[in-house]
């Protein structure tokens, strides 16, 4: 008998396949949120930059 047993709609399913079934519907609601999250800095004019992005536009760019 294994761990970490689930059982969904009277199959048991061990925690990846709880993770696999639930996937698409997590990467739905993340991408909506990043969507309703843009729009509303848009509307408000608020600019929003990650360390990364901070880090590519304060580095002067390199010589060819």
């Amino acid at each position: 008998m294994k761990g970490n047993i689930f059982i969904l709609n009277g199959e048991n399913m061990d925690i990846s396949g709880v993770l696999n079934s639930m996937l698409p519907t997590l990467s739905y609601i993340i991408n909506l949120f990043d969507r309703v999250f843009t729009i509303f800095c848009s509307y408000f004019g608020i600019d929003v930059t990650t360390p990364s992005e901070q880090e590519t536009a304060d580095a002067p760019e390199a010589a060819a």
